[in-house]
């Protein structure tokens, strides 16, 4: 949980690489916990690491197949993936750091 809890501060403060590598572990120590994949997904999206975004949180989604905030994020991820080519379509994610 602290790496968790710790990626979501690096994240709320922008420090996304802190933010990824907090998410890493967390994972690394409890790969069967959705939320490790939520903050690993959210900080790769900010990177703009979007196909990495989307593998996690589909790696995240084979732990915990209802997962909400997975299945909402992913849906987002591969709908601005799809339009990427028109930018003014992008958007971010509400309250992603929870």
């Amino acid at each position: 949980m602290f790496f968790s809890n710790r990626s979501g501060a690096y994240a709320s403060l922008n420090q996304l690489d802190d933010a990824l590598k907090d998410a890493v572990q967390c994972i690394t120590i409890k790969p069967d916990w959705a939320k490790g994949y939520q903050r690993k997904g959210h900080a790769e999206y900010e990177l703009g690491q979007l196909p990495e975004a989307i593998t996690t949180y589909k790696l995240g989604l084979e732990k915990e197949a209802g997962n909400a905030i997975l299945l909402d994020r992913l849906s987002k991820v591969e709908e601005e993936l799809k339009s990427a080519s028109n930018p003014s379509s992008a958007g971010g994610f509400d309250s992603i750091a929870t």
